[in-house]
């Protein structure tokens, strides 16, 4: 791959961020084969450059959306690849969600010490779906990302909370205070998820 495409590439790629991948789609638009896509985001998952969430589909008589979500696990190296250099420009910017929800996500991951084998993604093609959902200790537990101060539960939670038997679901927001939705769902500020794994007893 010339450098001008691995450039095209790596922008492709941070434009994605925090939404389902699929490599022949990647390909179409810029114009290389599909191996050379499968090559390189291997090659970016192996550096810690990129992640993978699989989606979850064990036993459900759903329509699936198959494909996983693909995050560039640096917000700093996603900002600098969509030409964010403030957090005015960040909040300008029509991918701040899915910024929000990569960073909080790998906050997740690193503070609750999940193992890659125990993370997944959601959604059905109706609509009903959960960012991150969790296996542990035989029980499934659903994580959404909210850029917002005080989130409330949504028609797609509780879909997929009902779908997957949920356990509980957590929603993690950047506000400062926990607090409960019903229907086991709960609210909860990013700063907050130490408290939430000693809870959990992860």
């Amino acid at each position: 791959m010339t450098e001008s495409a691995l450039r095209r590439l790596l922008l492709f790629i941070a434009q994605s961020h925090a939404q389902p991948w699929n490599h022949s789609a990647a390909a179409r638009v810029l114009s290389v084969d599909y191996k050379t896509i499968q090559r390189h985001i291997e090659l970016f998952e192996g550096a810690y450059f990129l992640r993978q969430l699989a989606p979850f589909d064990r036993n459900l008589r759903k329509r699936l959306r198959k494909a996983p979500k693909l995050f560039v696990r640096d917000s700093g190296l996603l900002h600098a690849l969509l030409t964010i250099r403030s957090m005015r420009d960040l909040r300008a910017h029509p991918l701040l969600g899915h910024s929000w929800e990569g960073f909080a996500l790998e906050q997740t991951i690193r503070t609750l010490r999940l193992r890659e084998q125990e993370c997944f993604t959601y959604a059905v093609h109706s609509g009903d779906e959960m960012d991150l959902v969790v296996e542990r200790s035989g029980k499934l537990y659903g994580f959404e990302y909210k850029h917002n101060d005080a989130p409330g539960k949504t028609p797609s939670m509780l879909g997929a909370k009902r779908d997957l038997g949920l356990a509980g679901v957590l929603v993690i927001h950047p506000g400062d205070r926990d607090y409960g939705l019903g229907d086991d769902i709960e609210a909860i500020a990013l700063r907050n998820l130490p408290a939430l794994r000693m809870r959990l007893g992860w």
